[in-house]
């Protein structure tokens, strides 16, 4: 397995205007699947129109797990495999953006070079 440590921004509908963070906030962190994937909601925006629906802008931290796939010699090779796992396990296509802080391997087989060439804070 490959951990990918990120920032991700997407839009949410969310079913209550009136608690639109608190439901927001529950919907998230609600999430279960069998990858131990975790996040943190860092900031969720007023409600908006968007496309004729109310709409918030969600951020929020995430810690992913991908499994291992054998077209990926070197960590590196995952980055393209954390945008699609992302819109997959928050069931949105709206990701506004994504920003990953770091890749590793689990196992130490699949050698990894990406923390060191895009090293950024993210706080």
């Amino acid at each position: 397995m490959v951990k990918a440590e990120g920032i991700i921004d997407f839009i949410y509908k969310p079913v209550q205007i009136q608690d639109y963070k608190k439901e927001t906030t529950y919907r998230i962190k609600s999430i279960k699947n069998k990858f131990r994937d975790k996040f943190k909601i860092i900031s969720i925006s007023p409600p908006y129109e968007s496309l004729d629906e109310i709409v918030v802008t969600v951020s929020c931290r995430f810690t992913i797990h991908l499994p291992n796939n054998p077209h990926c010699k070197i960590v590196d090779d995952y980055v393209g495999y954390v945008f699609p796992a992302l819109a997959e396990r928050l069931s949105t296509q709206r990701i506004l953006s994504t920003k990953i802080k770091q890749l590793s391997s689990d196992n130490g087989k699949i050698k990894s070079t990406f923390n060191q060439l895009n090293n950024f804070d993210i706080k």
